[in-house]
């Protein structure tokens, strides 16, 4: 006979999972070195029975194993259909019978009962119920199938358990592909690329950290001893949606009943929108039970139309083009039964071609030429290498090395240099008070020399560099304990330029600016500005984790889950003066304990009491220092106006360049008068003495949240 459940145990972070279990005799006798096989998406792998005949398969790829275990004179025996699963472990217990037969008994365990020693929550989605469940495209569309999670706009995107949707951690293949900016899923992959997704949720071990709401684990699947491949194609179509939902818009527009300013619901009509997302997979051996290889790549076409009926013009059609492409490619290995490597890559670049106007047609900008050369171009990409060295039955260590890369950038937007604009606040009529101004600078107020654009990317690369290396004893002291203890290192760079598409220069004719010690100046012709509001800086700091945890059986019914993190966060400085980094957290600032249960009430596996507490800190998003601390930057240079000719200042050494107030750009239709910053550095001291008081709090700690929660599980008979 044999019995199958679930148990905790500490396997390698976020890509594999584990499987154990003990063999005796019908009268309970442990079974020294029987043989264990288990044969599954990577062949088959062994071990034997230690003198309490326990066995244990600490790293396997998630998947569905057959399990058997034989030892000379008794009836082998072998389960069907056991299913191993992210960051859990499978026990399986063996009892062998004496006898004669000569086939081996077959048993099917479909079923599995109640993990009775996992104090965490969490929900596995494997690959069969991704294939069927209703969802959208990306892996993250399945977390919120799990108890707990829900989408919300308003919340950030996938809440769990309460907490916002930009306080979760996301990763793929042991790689962290959280958004380092704002806390998103930062790498779309498709759902059909996962061999399963794992939602932590509450109780999570010490070695996961970095979110204080869920832990999002998406693995990719691999290829197997059998070859095996596909080719499949999703398509879309808006004419296939319901009809279009009224929306809040403001008259003037083209539906609108009145011209006031009433606020009024309209229905516009949907865009012609078409996608086509074809795409094929292959997988299988490349060494029989040794190396395996696979490959997904599945690219997306979307092709929109939509029809404005302008408010002052003609109704006319603009296009729009999108492509992605998903590609996943990996390769396993399995050395010996001893070392499990897994490589490969997950890639999703995309580009969007022409822009498409608002339906309401209020915008001033008609014309196709304006919107068909606008785009953006996305990269997104990790790289994963894992190894498992099972160095003794009881001992196996774990390393991890991945790098993340992201960047987007606008596309079809012409940068110039320095680009010329009158202030609507010049004097009336100095055109005619000033003969000696060139023709081709006699122009009214609001006059821009080219067209002027906020907000345009130019860069913004994210990298981010990882390892860690942890270990895994399992020992026998008071009970049995499944001990783990790491270290993970994270190194996050950003370089981002961000901002108009070129300099600007306001002309204030006439007038006379008045400086920050009250003192009003004017130069022959008034005075002007120098300014770029942007975001700019290149900024790479390193954040480092350690860890220690243990799954402690006291008692065959009851388990104890222990573990303490610690996290040493940097806090990036984009400016050129103040410390840097800007904030700083010690080891002894961000100590997260965790505590958890796990009391088999009865002693049959089926009812559970469970609890958990456990406290958790966030990672500082970027937003803030690009903010706060340097990245968003916004001086004004301001000059005397003294010369007649502002194409003077063409001249390249009228330009922002950092963006500070240590620059001192030369204009030769002026002279400079002072350098005014509209968004300095909160973490330079200087800034702090100036006005008297620090901006950030000498005693400022860290976010954290912490959880305790309880639950009871109760798994009903099989005839219920």
């Amino acid at each position: 006979g044999l019995v199958v459940m679930m148990a905790s145990v500490a396997v390698a972070q976020e890509t594999t999972g584990a499987l154990q279990g003990h063999v005796a005799t019908e009268v309970g006798t442990p079974i020294a070195g029987a043989v264990v096989e288990a044969s599954g998406p990577l062949g088959t792998v062994g071990t034997k029975s230690d003198g309490q005949g326990r066995y244990r398969f600490p790293r396997l790829a998630p998947g569905t194993y057959a399990v058997a275990a034989s030892f000379e004179g008794l009836i082998p025996i072998e389960s069907e259909r056991v299913r191993v699963i992210l960051g859990e472990a499978v026990t399986v217990d063996f009892t062998l019978q004496r006898g004669t037969f000569e086939e081996e008994i077959t048993v099917h365990s479909d079923t599995v009962v109640i993990d009775f020693t996992e104090s965490a929550t969490a929900t596995s989605i494997r690959q069969w119920e991704i294939d069927g469940l209703p969802r959208g495209r990306d892996f993250t569309d399945v977390v919120t199938f799990a108890a707990g999670a829900v989408y919300d706009n308003q919340g950030g995107g996938i809440m769990i358990d309460g907490a916002t949707g930009l306080e979760n951690r996301f990763v793929i293949d042991g790689i962290n592909t959280t958004d380092p900016q704002i806390g998103d899923s930062s790498v779309p992959m498709r759902a059909e690329f996962m061999e399963e997704v794992q939602v932590k949720s509450a109780g999570y071990m010490a070695e996961y950290g970095g979110a204080m709401g869920g832990v999002i684990n998406a693995v990719t699947r691999s290829g197997g001893n059998d070859f095996h491949g596909g080719v499949l194609v999703d398509i879309e179509n808006n004419d296939w949606n319901g009809s279009g939902r009224p929306q809040l818009e403001y008259s003037p527009c083209t539906r609108c009943e009145t011209d006031d300013g009433t606020a009024e619901y309209i229905t516009w009509d949907k865009d012609d929108e078409v996608r086509y997302d074809p795409g094929f997979f292959l997988g299988g051996p490349i060494l029989r039970d040794r190396l395996w290889f696979f490959g997904f790549y599945q690219p997306g076409f979307r092709t929109t139309e939509r029809t404005v009926d302008w408010v002052s013009y003609q109704p006319d059609t603009y296009s729009q083009e999108y492509r992605v492409d998903y590609l996943t490619a990996n390769l396993t290995a399995n050395i010996a039964s001893a070392v499990l490597l897994k490589a490969g890559l997950n890639v999703s670049p995309n580009r969007i071609d022409g822009f498409l106007p608002d339906r309401d047609g209020r915008e001033d900008v008609p014309d196709q030429d304006q919107w068909a050369p606008l785009g953006t171009e996305g990269e997104r990409e990790t790289y994963h290498l894992a190894a498992d060295w099972i160095a003794a039955d009881n001992f196996v260590v774990s390393g991890r090395a991945g790098f993340y890369h992201t960047n987007e950038v606008d596309t079809g937007i012409p940068f110039y240099d320095v680009i010329h604009n009158y202030s609507t606040w010049s004097e009336p009529g100095y055109l005619e008070r000033h003969p000696e101004i060139p023709p081709e600078a006699q122009h009214d107020p609001g006059w821009y020399s080219d067209n002027l654009i906020n907000g345009v990317k130019a860069r913004n690369t994210y990298e981010r560099t990882s390892g860690s290396l942890d270990g895994s004893w399992f020992v026998t002291a008071a009970g049995d304990h499944s001990l783990k203890a790491g270290y993970q290192a994270e190194e996050t760079y950003n370089n981002v330029k961000q901002g108009y598409n070129a300099d600007r220069i306001l002309y204030y004719w006439d007038r006379s600016y008045t400086t920050l010690g009250g003192e009003d100046i004017q130069g022959t012709y008034g005075y002007f500005r120098l300014l770029n509001i942007s975001v700019l800086g290149e900024v790479a700091v390193r954040n480092d984790a350690i860890f220690l945890q243990d799954a402690w059986s006291l008692l065959p019914n009851l388990t104890l889950n222990l573990g303490l993190r610690a996290e040493y966060e940097k806090i990036p400085n984009y400016g050129v003066t103040g410390p840097d980094p800007a904030i700083e957290f010690g080891w002894g600032d961000k100590l997260a304990p965790r505590l958890g249960f796990a009391w088999d009430i009865l002693g049959n596996a089926r009812w559970k009491l469970y609890g958990s507490y456990g406290s958790y800190y966030d990672v500082t998003k970027y937003d803030l220092p690009r903010v706060f601390f340097g990245g968003d930057k916004w001086v004004d240079y301001f000059y005397t106006f003294d010369e007649p000719d502002p194409f003077l200042n063409d001249a390249s050494t009228c330009r922002t360049g950092s963006n500070t107030i240590f620059e001192r750009p030369a204009c030769p239709a002026g002279s400079l008068i002072e350098p005014v910053d509209n968004r300095f550095n909160r973490g330079d001291p200087a800034v702090w003495e100036l006005i008297g008081f620090p901006l950030v709090d000498p005693d400022l700690e860290p976010t954290e949240s912490w959880e305790a929660v309880s639950y009871t599980h109760l798994t009903l008979p099989t005839n219920v």
